[in-house]
């Protein structure tokens, strides 16, 4: 029977985590959760010590979200990798996926996109994952290969491990958007991906969060990446896929207009594109 090797990147969420194990499906696959220099790490491995085949491991300094995800895949021993975020949560559907992955992920297959969905810390209905639904479905009834350069996040798909450790893929070590280079390269370089209207991950969006915060220094880290992000695009003959820049320079702007209006003159990729725009339209139509 085949593997999955679940990867959880911690930082003070033992709040939270209870719920995220619960939801996994364990049977002969693993749980990896790698802490990033919590003050809460005790009681992760309290918590973490009621629930099966779950190891935790622990930076020796804060190092961010990618540093623990590259750490979980080189410990991990499973045929898939699933990553999660310590506040989110898996469906009921997950059981099924897991019991039958092969179907869900058949041989010749690197990569498997799921549909997410979202809920607020209150639990009412959240919009955080109606784009990645829609680059789904676009792939599924278009056949519209958007989801391989747009779905940003690790989550809500599934990845064979022998892909990424072939092509040596790694998370970004950032504190922000570490994600976007390494599911941009999965989407890259994966042979063959396939995608599946069922929902098996659910986001809970949070007050506070990393991706709520729009500081000065977070964005310009934001926009660096999405330079790389485009940069390996172009190497690719993939340019119509670029993101355009202004998404971060106007909120830049804004914060200091000095320092970004030099940004603002290195910019390749100010405006969007015609794919990008038309893109945008058929997401949103969907949304």
């Amino acid at each position: 029977m085949k593997k999955i090797s679940i990867i959880i990147p911690t930082y003070n969420s033992s709040e939270y985590i209870k719920c995220l194990l619960d939801s996994i499906p364990i049977s002969n696959n693993e749980v990896i959760i790698v802490d990033d220099y919590s003050q809460d790490l005790m009681e992760l491995r309290r918590i973490a010590t009621s629930h099966p085949n779950v190891r935790v491991l622990s930076n020796d300094r804060k190092k961010g979200a990618g540093s623990c995800r590259n750490i979980g895949v080189h410990h991990a021993q499973g045929d898939f990798l699933v990553f999660a975020d310590s506040d989110d949560y898996f469906s009921s559907n997950i059981v099924k996926v897991f019991s039958n992955i092969e179907s869900f992920i058949p041989k010749g297959c690197d990569v498997a996109y799921f549909k997410p969905s979202s809920v607020s810390s209150n639990n009412d209905v959240s919009n955080r994952h109606k784009t990645y639904e829609a680059l789904v479905d676009l792939h599924i009834k278009n056949d519209v290969d958007y989801v391989r350069y747009w779905f940003h996040v690790p989550w809500s798909k599934i990845i064979r491990r022998d892909f990424v450790v072939k092509n040596k893929l790694k998370f970004s070590e950032t504190l922000v958007s570490n994600d976007v280079i390494f599911s941009l390269s999965v989407g890259i370089k994966a042979r063959n991906i396939i995608c599946h209207s069922l929902a098996i991950y659910t986001v809970v969006e949070r007050s506070g969060s990393l991706t709520q915060v729009v500081g000065f220094d977070v964005l310009s880290t934001r926009l660096s990446i999405l330079r790389e992000y485009n940069s390996i695009l172009n190497a690719n003959g993939l340019a119509r896929f670029s993101i355009p820049e202004f998404i971060y320079l106007i909120k830049m702007f804004r914060l200091n207009p000095k320092k970004t209006f030099k940004l603002m003159l290195e910019s390749k990729n100010f405006l969007p594109n015609f794919t990008y725009f038309k893109s945008r339209l058929l997401i949103k139509s969907r949304m």
